[in-house]
Order: structure tokens, then sequence, then C-alpha cells
């Protein structure tokens, strides 16, 4: 009777081995999974080599061993696959990150396009830095926004401080949802500004992004 218990216990042991295997394989193919192989394929490994160490009966420990050896060499070749993957996704978006031609030619069609809004659906008056009741400052940009289209549109509108220089120092959206045709309304930038009230009373502002939609 013990010899029988023995004897289905090493049984369950490979018959597990062989399902560990299959299971390994398949996790071997899903990506960020496949590290669950090498664990799931080891086992199974492990245990059919101690079923052929003990020349066990049956096919089983046999194809657990292969099943095993299969898991582990697929998840090591779909590692490698997926790091190379990796490396050239990461790559390939930081060759158009510091690529200047793509990156200017994006500029130009986003400034083309946003801005062609101005004069044609939005007229925007700067008023001055002026006297602000926020609550994160003192002092901000009064911006008047009006649609001089013929319909409702909403506006986005980005404007950028530039010290005596001409270097731009800050920058500061506002935006106005649906306006009626030759309705206006009053925004304040820079409100959030980092910089102190100093520096943003002394610098110059200009609208350099405008969008209707």
């Amino acid at each position: 009777m013990a010899e029988d218990n023995k004897k289905s216990e090493s049984t369950g042991m490979y018959t597990a081995g062989f399902v560990l295997g299959i299971i390994g394989i398949v996790f071997a193919f899903i990506p960020l999974m496949y590290w669950l192989a090498y664990v799931l394929g080891g086992l199974a490994l492990v245990f059919g080599i101690v079923g052929l160490v003990k020349k066990a009966e049956g096919n089983k420990p046999l194809t657990a061993t292969i099943l095993g050896a299969v898991a582990l060499v697929v998840a090591i070749v779909m590692n490698i696959v997926w790091v190379n993957v990796a490396h050239f996704g990461l790559g390939l978006v930081e060759d158009i990150v510091n690529n200047s031609e793509i990156t200017n030619t994006i500029n130009d069609f986003l400034d083309g396009y946003e801005n062609d809004a101005l004069g044609k659906t939005v007229e925007v008056k700067i008023n001055g830095y002026v006297d602000y009741d926020g609550t994160l400052a003192d002092k901000a940009l009064s911006v008047t926004i009006k649609n001089i289209y013929n319909k409702t549109l909403s506006f986005s509108v980005s404007i950028e401080a530039l010290d005596e220089n001409g270097d731009r120092i800050d920058t500061s959206d506002v935006y106005v949802d649906s306006l009626a045709p030759g309705q206006s309304a009053t925004e304040y930038a820079f409100d959030y500004s980092s910089l102190d009230e100093e520096e943003l009373e002394g610098a110059t502002f200009r609208i350099y992004r405008a969008t209707s939609y």
C-alpha cells in the first residue's frame, strides 16, 4: 500500500511537470508575462529530470522535461525580442523628439493652423498687468477675448512673457467657453505664475497661439 502511494505521488509530480511545461510555453509568448515561463518551465524541467533519473514508467517524465526546456528557450527568445522592440520604440521616439526638422515642421503646422484663428474668428486684446483679487496673485494680465465669427465658439489663447532681451520667461493660457457672435469676455493670465510680480510688470506680452473650436 505504501509503495502504491509513493508511486501515485511520483506520477502526480510528473503530471504536474507536464502541465507546468505547457502553461510555461503559453506564458512565454505573452509580453511582460514571459518571466513566469522561467519559473514554470524550470519546475517542469526539474520534475521531468527527477522522473528520468528514477527511471519512472511512462512518457510523462520525458515529456515534462522537453516541455520545460522548450518553455525556458521560448522565454529567453521572447525576452530578447521584447527588449529589442522596447529599445527600438524608445529610440524611434527619441529620434522624433530630437529631430529638429520634424519638430519645426510640427510647430510650423500648429502655429499656422492655430494662429489662423486670430483676426478670423477671434480678436484678442491685452489690457495690461493689473491688480487682481485672485487667491494666488495680487496682479495678473488682463486679456479681452471677442468672438468675431458668425457662430458661437470657444477659444484658447496662449500668451508669452518676454524679458527686455526678447527671451521668453513664462507662458500662460486663457480659455473662454461658448462666446456668441460679437460677445466678448475678459480673463486673466499669469495669475499662477512662479515669477515675481516685478519681473512680470517689466515684461512684454505677446499672443503666440489662438485656437477656436
